[in-house]
């Protein structure tokens, strides 16, 4: 598909089935001629989450989970049994994340929500980088914006 922005998914929540990990379309696997192990969901907040992505062999098919990052995401949105995600990829692995309750419409709080996920880099990224020494970064997104970001270890 030319146009990622076309590429969408939606999910029925389901605890018991969906609290730790998500099973998402195989298709995901295959995203910016890569084969991706994490994306990065953003919410109605604006906020952005962590995701791993785990292929897991499952009656002769793979299948592809979000996991790690995915029970903190839940937490966060304060997503219950029943809710409807909207899943739409945005392109260089971010995924925009819609969360409707169970009335049908969009989510309150979901776009209060604030992502709880760690943002510390790890240490040993820091010394092999030199960063240890510096209290402040640069970041450049894709489209060329720049962020001042301070570090913690």
């Amino acid at each position: 598909m030319s146009d990622p922005s076309r590429l969408k998914f939606f999910k029925v929540f389901v605890e018991t089935q969906s609290k730790e990990r998500l099973r998402i379309p195989v298709y995901l696997m295959h995203m910016e001629g890569q084969k991706p192990q994490v994306f990065c969901l953003s919410g109605s907040s604006g906020d952005a989450w962590q995701v791993n992505l785990v292929e897991v062999l499952e009656k002769d098919s793979d299948e592809l989970y979000f996991t790690h990052g995915w029970a903190t995401f839940v937490k966060d949105n304060l997503i219950e049994h029943g809710h409807l995600l909207l899943f739409q990829y945005a392109g260089e692995l971010n995924i925009k994340v819609e969360i409707f309750s169970r009335s049908g419409c969009p989510k309150e709080a979901a776009f209060h929500a604030r992502c709880s996920q760690s943002k510390n880099i790890p240490i040993r990224f820091a010394r092999s980088y030199g960063l240890l020494q510096k209290h402040f970064v640069t970041l450049v997104d894709p489209s060329r914006g720049q962020w001042l970001g301070e570090l913690g270890f």
